[in-house]
């Protein structure tokens, strides 16, 4: 598995799981404290939230998982479907889940979010992180997700919150944001299309609920189906 990265957070793979060439990770590793909070706490915030329902889902789905940087703190708790678009993140994230042997608990398939190849109801929980910022169809996306989750399900959704001032603060720590024109969608344009098909029982931003929006860098809806 290789030698151990001290400063990396508790439920993270090593970064000896990933390929070499996979450096989409790098910044999660990072000894910089400001840039590993930026981008660990979300996940920290969204393991807490759905504690509990890792725990008695019987069906999980990853939509857009990335690079599966909390895998394996699903792992612990229960299994999960994995889906994501992009051939990389799988490739890379099917060489994590071997290197850190979990790779039983997960099922890896390439797929869009706009056509899940899976039945109606199918899933108890469904995580989608930092996917809808980047499609231009918002409405029937989410409306994908809720096809495919369980009328008892739940969904935590989560993407950045982009302001002047994350921007620039992404910019001066050496964060890769979103090129020009990529970002489709933004946090209220979520937060009000989310309406349609779910209600919205809890909102978190990160660093905290507290702070305003343009000193906030992400968030996170817990969902349930109307």
């Amino acid at each position: 598995m290789g030698a151990k990265v001290k400063n990396r957070p508790r439920f993270c793979p090593q970064r000896s799981s990933y390929p070499e060439w996979y450096g989409y990770v790098s910044t999660f590793y990072s000894r910089n404290a400001v840039v590993k909070y930026a981008l660990v706490k979300r996940l920290e915030i969204a393991l807490e939230l759905t504690d509990e329902y890792l725990r008695e889902s019987e069906s999980i789905l990853d939509v857009g998982a990335g690079p599966g940087f909390y895998f394996p703190a699903i792992a612990e708790r229960s299994a999960a479907q994995v889906v994501d678009l992009e051939l990389p993140h799988l490739k890379a994230v099917k060489q994590m889940c071997l290197g850190e042997d979990i790779d039983h608990r997960f099922q890896l398939i390439r797929g869009d979010v706009g056509h899940l190849p899976f039945k109606d109801e199918t899933f108890d929980l469904l995580y989608c992180f930092s996917v809808f910022e980047h499609i231009p169809f918002l409405s029937d996306g989410l409306k994908e997700l809720g096809r495919v989750l369980k009328q008892s399900g739940v969904l935590l959704i989560g993407m950045p919150i982009e302001t002047l001032m994350s921007k620039a603060g992404r910019k001066v720590l050496g964060v890769g944001g979103h090129r020009k024109g990529e970002v489709v969608n933004s946090h209220r344009d979520m937060g009000q299309a989310l309406t349609d098909y779910f209600t919205i029982e809890k909102f978190r931003k990160v660093p905290g609920n507290i702070m305003p929006d343009f000193v906030s860098l992400y968030v996170l809806f817990l969902c349930r189906k109307k």
